[in-house]
């Protein structure tokens, strides 16, 4: 399977992108508008990310782990530490985001957009499919600059 980010527009608010995958646009994306990831080709990879929860009555964190589809560069080793690794993930807004990961959903403004789990989860399912076969998932980013998509892939 491969993925094709679109990148259209550059703002300060964020970078805002479309997600198309066999010619058809699944959803949008957005990005951190500094710590984004250059344009060119990666492969994603379903990795448990350990992320940590602060309970703020006890004072202690605790860890919790949940797959993520990381975003590797092509002809990389699978990290042991995916949590330093850039992933697709479901969000809002761009400016709380590190590492270069991409937010997925419905773009309604320039750096925001609405119902990112729904457009997560049915993308993450594509991905379960698509990493067990052995081609796997590849993900190309291409910056635009236009809110022109091109229609031939």
């Amino acid at each position: 399977m491969n993925i094709i980010i679109y990148r259209r527009r550059f703002s300060r608010w964020g970078v805002d992108g479309t997600l198309v995958i066999k010619g058809v646009k699944v959803c949008n994306t957005l990005e951190h508008p500094e710590r984004l990831l250059p344009a060119g080709e990666y492969k994603i990879a379903l990795l448990s990310v350990v992320m940590n929860k602060d309970k703020k009555k006890s004072g202690m964190k605790s860890q919790l782990s949940k797959k993520m589809p990381i975003i590797l560069k092509k002809g990389s080793h699978i990290p042991t530490d995916a949590s330093r690794s850039p992933y697709l993930m479901p969000g809002n807004g761009p400016l709380t985001l590190k590492k270069g990961c991409i937010i997925l959903g419905k773009a309604v403004a320039t750096g925001l957009v609405i119902h990112s789990r729904e457009h997560f989860d049915r993308l993450y399912e594509r991905l379960k499919k698509g990493v067990k076969t052995y081609e796997g998932v590849s993900l190309t980013i291409i910056d635009l600059g236009t809110d022109e998509i091109p229609t031939e892939i």
